[in-house]
C-alpha cells in the first residue's frame, strides 16, 4: 500500500475493488489492515488474511495481507514521519519475501516518501533500490512509459548536479540494451527503434554547451549499434516530441525529470514504472505520495494505478522471459 500517511492505501483499495483487476486475478494488498479502515470512502468490507493464499475473490471486499506495525494509530495522515516510513518498508519486505517465495505473482508497488524512509533511518535512494536490496538484484532498471511512449532512465534518484558525474557510457549501453530486450520480448517489437537524449541543451552542440554527448554517449552509441537499430544522442526536446508521434520504440533519457516531464505531459493518466532486473514483476504508478490529497479522495486520479495493474497482469504472462536480460543480436 506504499507510505500509509499518503494515498498509497486509497490506491491500492481501489484497485482490489476494480471489476476488471478482479475479473483477471485475486488482488491481495499488503499493509496493516488497521489504515485501510480509515478511509471509509473506500466502502467495502476490509477483510484480513494472515496468509496469501487465504485471499478471496469477492466483490466489495479487499482482502489484506494483515502486517501490523505497532505505533501504526499514532500515524498522521498528510505529512511524511519516520513512523510511516517504518511502516512502508515494512510493507515492502513482506511484500518482497512473498513474490520471492512465488506466493504471489508479482508487486504493484504504493508511492512512497524518500523523506519518511530517511526519517525512518533508510538510507535508501528510492523505493526501487530499496527492492534491489531486498531481492539481491544487481542492476534494476526503471522503464517509464505512458502508453506507446517508453522511456529508460540513465540515472535514476540522484540530484541533477550530480548526473555528469555518475552518468557512464557502460552504464548507458547496458540499461538500453536491457530495455530493448524488455520491449522486443513484452511489447512483441522485434527490432525497437531507439533514441538516445543528449544530456545538455542542442545536444550539446558539438562540444560548445557540454562534453557529455562526444565523450560518454557518443560511444555507447556506437557500441550498441552492432545490435539494434539506435540513433543518437539528439537534442531530447526534438527526440522526445518525435517519440511521442510514434517515431520510437524506445527512448533513453540521461536523467529524472527529463523523463519524467514528457511523460506527463504526453499523458499523465498512464505514467507507470515497469521494473527491470528484480527477480519478479513489479510496477508502480508514475506519481508520489501526494500527501495533500489524502484528505480528498474525490480528487485521487486512478489512471496510473489502474495502468499500473493492467501492465503487471501482462508482464506476469512474459516475466520469465524478461529477467536478468542480456544483450542479443537483431
Amino acid at each position: 500500500m506504499g507510505d500509509p500517511a499518503g494515498i498509497g492505501p486509497w490506491m491500492a483499495g481501489q484497485c482490489a475493488l476494480s471489476p476488471r483487476i478482479r475479473r483477471l486475478c485475486t488482488p491481495l494488498v499488503i499493509g496493516d489492515a488497521w489504515v485501510l479502515k480509515q478511509w471509509p470512502g473506500l466502502k467495502a468490507r476490509i477483510r484480513p488474511v494472515i496468509h496469501a493464499e487465504e485471499a478471496a475473490n469477492s466483490p466489495r471486499v479487499i482482502n489484506v495481507l494483515h502486517v501490523p506495525h505497532p505505533g501504526i494509530k499514532a500515524l498522521r495522515r498528510g505529512r511524511p514521519s519516520a513512523l510511516s516510513g517504518e511502516a512502508a518498508a515494512l510493507f515492502l519486505r513482506v511484500g518482497v519475501a512473498l513474490a520471492l517465495q512465488g506466493r504471489v505473482k508479482g508487486l504493484m508497488t504504493g508511492p512512497v516518501s524518500k523523506e519518511s524512509l530517511w526519517m525512518a533511518g533508510l538510507r535508501v535512494g528510492g523505493q526501487t533500490e530499496f527492492l534491489a536490496q531486498l531481492s539481491g538484484a544487481r542492476s534494476p532498471e526503471m522503464l517509464m512509459m505512458a502508453g506507446s511512449l517508453r522511456i529508460i532512465l540513465a540515472t535514476r534518484h540522484v540530484p541533477l548536479s550530480k548526473v555528469p558525474s555518475v552518468l557512464t557510457s557502460e552504464g548507458i549501453e547496458d540499461c538500453v540494451a536491457r530495455a530493448a530486450e524488455a520491449v522486443r520480448i513484452h511489447f512483441s517489437i522485434r527490432r525497437p527503434r531507439i533514441g538516445i537524449c543528449g544530456l545538455n541543451p542542442h545536444a550539446g552542440d558539438g562540444g560548445i554547451l557540454g562534453e557529455e554527448e562526444q565523450q560518454i554517449i557518443r560511444p555507447a552509441v556506437q557500441r550498441l549499434s552492432r545490435h539494434y537499430t539506435v540513433h543518437g544522442p539528439i537534442a531530447a526536446d526534438a527526440l522526445l516530441r518525435d517519440a511521442a508521434k510514434g517515431c520510437y520504440d524506445l527512448v533513453a533519457a540521461m536523467y529524472h525529470d527529463q523523463a519524467l516531464i514528457a511523460l506527463k505531459m504526453y499523458d499523465s493518466d498512464k505514467v507507470v514504472n515497469m521494473t527491470i532486473g528484480l527477480p519478479f514483476p513489479r510496477v508502480s504508478p508514475g506519481h508520489g505520495t501526494a500527501f495533500d490529497l489524502s484528505f480528498q479522495p474525490h480528487r485521487i486520479r486512478m489512471g496510473p494505478s489502474l495502468a499500473s495493474m493492467e501492465l503487471l497482469l501482462g508482464l506476469v504472462k512474459t516475466f520469465p522471459k524478461v529477467y536478468n536480460l542480456k544483450m542479443r543480436k537483431q
